[in-house]
């Protein structure tokens, strides 16, 4: 071989490889943003189902404490209850305090 067809080999050799390492790099790329998006969409999915298990935890305590309100408002006007139905509201009113009722209003976390 003559010094120009070496040459020339190598420049067609070097363009091959170019080539091959810019599509590798295109498939690396295009690969790694399809797991960033799914890493993405795994994460806005969390924070969905974050936010809506804590929205629904907070609907479900704002519940028992006005349930407990009312019970104790109820109790405090006891003249109007009769005696059955008192016991039963008292013994709510106690199983509301140990699920963290009390009595200013907030259920503690």
């Amino acid at each position: 071989m003559s010094v120009d067809h070496y040459t020339d080999f190598n420049k067609r050799l070097q363009l091959m490889n170019k080539g091959r390492a810019n599509m590798n790099n295109r498939i690396y790329l295009n690969h790694h943003k399809q797991v960033q998006d799914f890493l993405d969409s795994y994460k806005t999915r969390h924070a969905s189902v974050e936010f809506r298990r804590k929205a629904l935890l907070n609907q479900k305590k704002m519940n028992y404490q006005i349930e407990y309100d009312r019970i104790r408002n109820l109790l405090h006007n006891s003249r109007l209850i009769p005696d059955t139905t008192k016991e039963m509201m008292q013994k709510r009113a106690k199983e509301l305090a140990k699920l963290g009722a009390k009595a200013i209003n907030s259920i503690q976390d």
